[in-house]
């Protein structure tokens, strides 16, 4: 069988746009990257920006399916999701949907909606098992 592109999920990268008028820059981050006191610093300004319990919770769940699709990676070759288009239906392959388009967390941040936006990086190709 051939090999086929997945997605690396463990790595997960997070970034979002500072609020600062400005600066207005992309902060990154990943959960490992926290501190303890649970701040991420932009980088370009240095605005320190706290993340209480509760968006902290949201993350490490995020993370969490994050890391329960790529523990699925073996069979996301064989999953579709279906879009209705003008009445045809196109099938996209589920793993083309974690490479190729934007994926995204909405929070709200000091009183604004944030998109925290996640990266996933492809792994290297790897074999299909034979069945």
């Amino acid at each position: 069988m051939g090999k086929k592109p997945t997605a690396d999920l463990s790595s997960e990268q997070f970034d979002f746009r500072c609020i600062q008028e400005d600066c207005r820059k992309t902060v990154p981050f990943s959960m490992a990257s926290l501190t303890k006191d649970q701040t991420v610093h932009c980088p370009h300004c240095q605005c320190a920006y706290h993340f209480h319990d509760e968006l902290v919770d949201k993350f490490q769940r995020f993370s969490a399916l994050l890391k329960a699709v790529q523990n699925a990676q073996d069979i996301l070759g064989d999953i579709n999701v279906g879009v209705q288009v003008e009445g045809h239906s196109v099938r996209i392959p589920f793993r083309l949907l974690l490479t190729r388009l934007n994926t995204m967390v909405t929070l709200e941040m000091g009183g604004e909606k944030v998109d925290f936006h996640v990266r996933v990086h492809p792994l290297a190709d790897q074999e299909k098992p034979q069945p």
